[in-house]
């Protein structure tokens, strides 16, 4: 029977271990079967050279391949320069509402033919949320340097320089930035030239460390996706300036590949990274990032379009498979045998339809899943507690102050401990009632027992026991006790 029942646990134990490591297999099918199952139809020409997907709330790795190659990342660059621009909003250097005009330099550069760019105008003001769009949406290199001399104050050199620096502080290890807008200075005929850095350079960085920049981006300036949300876009309308640009997110609503949810963030494609993007999808309380990155070939332009099947059949393995939500409830719960505290409501990624584990460290809990952080730099998500036993260890007067809170506990077991003492005086007066009542029985052939006075004694003291042990259990109750 032992040997019976050690041959189970095994068996138990494998399966267990086997849906666990499911949750994490995601990341190694193959990305091409996962893109042709969830019914597009992808040439092998097409397969991304790299890509990841993480939970924008927790930093969760779900699905990886590749993702700490080093790729060329052509206008991906920007989101690193937008980064800084919302940093400097932040901060008060300026404004969504403050006006530029485009120095000559600038509008020298909007007139080179190779790169992707708005026709800007002398004379013509243009506000930072103009500038915004311009680089999100045509992917605008004169706009890219017109943001970049703003927040530097046209120092060129100390702008790329910031980038770097602020790669390194966010966690991005494998990213080295040359230049703000993701084309090598050496193509912009000597109007952009960051002083001392190689001209020829070309921006490099992996998807783990564009995901990590998109997490940072989502959690600090979420209005970002205010800019990428729409399929179009049209700069300074009803004005002779007037431009309309169409974005090269496929996925938004209304483009070849529009998928429910998504609503940025940006594409970038060259000759050196072929087509790529960074994309992001929410429905309901759950949000994924997603890389692709090396898709085809610059010299077939189809791949400009095809990034995008491979990224929708991640975002429904996410979505299919996970979701955000709060999972445990501020106060008492019972975790691994051990009754605590938690200090706040517990919101985490989980995946549907599963069974949670949970472990408790350091007076932290947090969800046990083998799924990884995208960054050390980002800690899975914990909530604070403390043992029940602590819990419950204050005085009325304590609570009232604030200093301790008490823990409402509406068990069975919790309710018997608390009225055991009011029960127990109420049972023994009820004993002593019954007692009475036999005291009090007539002898046969007599009308009055000789016991009769010291029956009524005793009935009385068994009623007042009893009203004593029920005044007790009231007074508990209200929590004047």
């Amino acid at each position: 029977m032992k040997k019976t029942i050690s041959k189970l646990l095994v068996v138990l134990m494998l399966s267990l271990s086997s849906l666990a490591s499911g949750i994490v297999a995601v990341a190694q099918e193959d990305i091409m079967t996962i893109t042709r199952e969830a019914g597009y139809k992808v040439d092998e020409k097409y397969r991304p050279k790299t890509s990841i997907m993480i939970d924008s709330q927790t930093g969760r790795v779900l699905w990886e391949d590749k993702a700490d190659v080093q790729r060329y990342i052509a206008s991906l660059t920007k989101l690193m320069t937008l980064y800084l621009g919302f940093e400097a909003m932040e901060a008060g250097k300026f404004s969504l509402d403050t006006k530029l005009q485009p120095s000559q330099n600038v509008m020298n550069i909007s007139q080179i033919y190779s790169l992707s760019n708005n026709k800007m105008a002398p004379g013509v003001e243009y506000t930072i949320e103009d500038i915004i769009h311009l680089v999100l949406i045509p992917s605008s290199n004169a706009a890219t340097v017109m943001l970049a001399n703003l927040v530097s104050d046209d120092d060129a050199a100390l702008f790329v320089n910031k980038m770097n620096d602020k790669a390194k502080e966010l966690g991005m290890t494998n990213t080295i930035y040359y230049n703000a807008t993701g084309a090598a200075s050496s193509f912009f005929e000597g109007y952009y030239l960051p002083e001392g850095i190689d001209p020829n350079g070309d921006n490099m960085s992996t998807a783990r460390d564009l995901s990590i920049l998109a997490y940072n981006m989502l959690k600090k300036y979420p209005q970002i996706l205010e800019f990428t949300k729409n399929p179009t876009y049209t700069v300074k309308p009803g004005t002779p300036y007037e431009e309309t640009f169409e974005s090269y997110l496929f996925a938004l609503p209304g483009k070849t590949y529009a998928y429910e949810g998504f609503d940025g963030i940006k594409t970038g494609s060259s000759p050196s990274a072929a087509f790529g993007f960074v994309g992001t999808a929410k429905r309901q309380d759950t949000r994924f990032i997603e890389v692709i990155l090396g898709v085809g070939d610059w010299t077939d332009q189809i791949g400009e379009e095809e990034r995008h099947p491979f990224g929708n059949a991640l975002l429904d393995l996410g979505f299919n498979g996970f979701e955000y939500k709060k999972v445990l409830d501020k106060g008492e719960q019972k975790i691994n045998d051990q009754t605590i505290i938690l200090e706040s409501d517990f919101y985490t990624l989980v995946p549907k339809n599963q069974e949670l584990t949970f472990k408790l460290d350091n007076n932290q809990l947090s969800l046990a899943t083998d799924l990884p952080q995208v960054s050390d730099k980002i800690p899975n998500p914990t909530v604070a507690f403390q043992p029940a036993e602590k819990g419950k260890l204050f005085s009325k007067k304590a609570a009232d102050k604030g200093d301790l809170k008490p823990t409402n506990d509406g068990s069975f077991f919790s309710k018997i401990d608390k009225y055991a003492v009011p029960a127990l005086i109420t049972l023994v007066g009820l004993i002593v009632i019954v007692l009475s009542r036999l005291q009090g029985k007539p002898k046969r052939g007599s009308r009055h027992s000789s016991q009769s006075g010291m029956g009524k004694i005793t009935l009385i003291t068994g009623l007042l026991i009893t009203v004593v042990g029920l005044g007790y259990g009231v007074l508990i109750g209200l929590n004047i006790l």
